[in-house]
């Protein structure tokens, strides 16, 4: 095929109301999958496939469009973020195992919850941790509201400066809310396996790969005469030439590799479904082998189409949209579409598994705790708000979050620009994630110093200067620098002779890493925490002592009953206590006492649970309501 000249439509073709009924047509296709995947249990056939697919999760609304722009610019065939994956899955699954073993043993709900559990149950370390996975999932939520806006916006051609209530954006965060509260079930159960959702997850994986393996080939095929043909003819381009003169140096690739290889690990919905949505631990072995080859395929067409895209679209395309606009070029309709639904699919199980993880960190991290230090409770000891409602309340929050992000901070930047902060400040959860399942020298102390260090790092060199570039700061020192050092100023760091993202991953994974390991030299590691450690390393302890909590079987019932519901308590007494009639104010047994614990952390994560018991055996001759008193001093102990 000969060289085809540059073309850019001046309108598009396709109403607004053809993608809103598309849109939603797709969502309730969704809906119905997810309905019917309820019954793919743990023993199903289909169980393994289910959970390979769905951690294809990672790809995001970024690998249509953020990965496609850094092919452009960077010439890099398959994403380094990807290179990163692929490494922890073949060289680092004994890292995954392991976790995955011990978010069972735990009942971990989160990978806050994780990382509290591991040193001492430390609720300030949950607190913190939580914090730190909240404002970088923001940005991230952002990312794919913008994506998602931006495609609707360049197939309608509409302005993307429009009124707030105009806004695309604001529609599909509406639109996502609506169906994330669909997903989520009315049990306060966080560990409870969802496979509905798990399977709504494994279809849209299927679709956004069908989506992008589809305009690959009919790009590579129907555009041109073949991969080769797009590579012969890029080599001489001037356009191609002239934007790859931008191309950043290697030693960027493999910082990126970096953050793909921490982020597999520890982003919060590819934790949530890697570890605590896994039904059975066999399932593990599937997905070493389809992961891989799910990630490779979603590589195959990224530099091809990039470079097709700067050859047909001219200088003046937004090379984030070069997937919905080739197709759009060559007036093929159905394949814009098609594209659209790929990257609409990505954004919306992102979002919808961010939201409902974050609903699960903030409840059982920062709200539980308050509610039950409240002073004045029922008579009959039962919340005033169930955990169930207060997950809704905490989601449809940090989707509101991100849409505030997204109008007036993200509108500008690229979209991976954006991606890459999200992965820089979640990769500053990876040394006390990665050091605390293989050493026992680091402790909890060590543990606030790195994550808190490398986050104030983060803030500086990458968070303060895009507030700066959209006008929310207006400090002189951010562009003068402090104590007028220009060196140091956080939007030219060094001179700004360096990537700003690979410097801020280096330099804060460096100062997170270091005071980590040195803060645990010099601090004392607590007896509770270092008998805790020995469990998570799997090293047996002949002296390990275990303090078991003196309730009564009441005590345990109420407990129960207050957090995981009136059906859940009941079902516990029966189940280890296989009476009708029980007596109540006998010590409970520890088998019994085991099932609470489980209970508990399946609601509101190990920290919170162990604050929970501890506070109720010290005062179990009081009330229940009455223990509320005391738990803000058995905090101090676990803080």
């Amino acid at each position: 095929m000969i060289q085809a000249p540059p073309m850019i439509l001046s309108q598009g073709n396709i109403g607004l109301g053809t993608i809103a009924a598309l849109s939603l047509l797709y969502l309730v296709v969704l809906y119905s999958v997810g309905r019917l995947g309820r019954r793919v249990t743990g023993h199903h056939p289909l169980a393994p496939w289910v959970f390979s697919f769905a951690l294809a999760i990672y790809c995001t609304s970024w690998a249509f469009y953020g990965v496609t722009a850094q092919a452009a610019v960077n010439g890099w065939w398959i994403p380094p973020t990807y290179i990163g994956s692929l490494l922890l899955f073949w060289f680092g699954f004994g890292l995954i195992a392991r976790i995955a073993i011990a978010c069972r043993r735990y009942r971990i709900t989160s990978v806050a919850d994780f990382i509290a559990t591991r040193f001492g149950h430390s609720r300030l370390l949950a607190v913190l941790t939580t914090l730190i996975v909240l404002t970088a999932v923001i940005p991230y939520i952002a990312l794919q509201l913008q994506a998602v806006s931006t495609s609707i916006n360049a197939l309608v051609v509409r302005d993307d400066n429009l009124h707030w209530y105009q806004d695309t954006g604001l529609y599909v965060s509406l639109w996502l809310a609506v169906f994330a509260m669909l997903f989520v079930g009315r049990s306060a159960k966080a560990h409870q396996p969802n496979p509905g959702l798990m399977t709504a997850i494994a279809f849209e994986s299927l679709v956004k790969l069908l989506a992008l393996l589809s305009v690959g080939i009919f790009v590579c095929w129907g555009l041109f005469d073949g991969i080769g043909s797009i590579f012969s003819q890029a080599a001489t381009h001037p356009a191609v030439n002239q934007l790859q003169q931008k191309a950043l140096p290697t030693s960027v690739y493999w910082i990126h590799v970096l953050l793909g290889f921490v982020a597999t690990l520890c982003l919060p919905r590819q934790f949530h479904v890697n570890f605590v949505e896994i039904q059975h631990l066999r399932h593990l072995h599937l997905s070493r082998l389809v992961f891989p080859i799910y990630l490779l395929l979603m590589s195959v067409f990224t530099l091809p189409i990039a470079l097709a895209g700067m050859m047909l679209l001219g200088p003046d395309a937004n090379i984030d949209l070069v997937v919905l606009q080739l197709p759009l070029s060559a007036n093929r309709t159905d394949m814009a579409l098609l594209a659209y639904l790929g990257g609409f699919s990505a954004a919306t199980s992102m979002v919808i598994v961010a939201t409902v993880v974050l609903g699960i960190m903030i409840t059982n991290d920062l709200l539980t705790p308050l509610i039950y230090r409240q002073q004045q409770q029922p008579a009959d000891g039962s919340p005033r708000i169930k955990i169930a409602t207060l997950r809704r309340i905490s989601m449809l929050t940090v989707l509101a979050l991100g849409y505030l992000y997204y109008r007036w901070i993200g509108t500008e930047t690229g979209l991976a620009q954006l991606g890459l902060m999200a992965f820089a400040l979640i990769a500053q959860l990876s040394p006390a994630l990665i050091l605390g399942l293989t050493s026992r020298k680091v402790n909890r102390q060590g543990a606030l110093a790195g994550l808190s260090s490398g986050a104030l790092l983060w803030a500086y060199i990458l968070l303060l200067p895009e507030l700066a570039r959209a006008g929310l700061l207006n400090w002189d020192w951010l562009t003068q620098g402090p104590f007028a050092i220009s060196w140091l100023a956080p939007t030219a760091l060094f001179g700004g002779q360096f990537d700003s993202v690979s410097l801020g991953v280096l330099l804060s994974l460096s100062v997170n890493v270091a005071m980590l390991l040195l803060v645990s030299q010099l601090s004392n590691t607590r007896v509770g925490e270092w008998l805790e450690s020995g469990r998570f390393l799997r090293r047996a302890l002949k002296t390990e002592i275990v303090p078991v909590p003196q309730l009564t079987v009441q005590d345990c019932y109420l407990l129960v009953r207050r957090f995981a519901g009136e059906r859940e308590a009941r079902q516990l007494l029966q189940r280890y206590l296989k009476t009708s009639n029980p007596a109540l104010d006998k010590l409970a047994a520890s088998n019994l006492l085991q099932g609470v614990e489980r209970s508990l952390a399946a609601v509101v994560g190990g920290a919170s649970m162990r604050l929970l018991l501890n506070a109720a055996s010290k005062n179990s001759q009081l009330p229940l309501e009455s223990v509320a008193r005391f738990v803000d001093e058995a905090s101090q102990v676990f803080l």
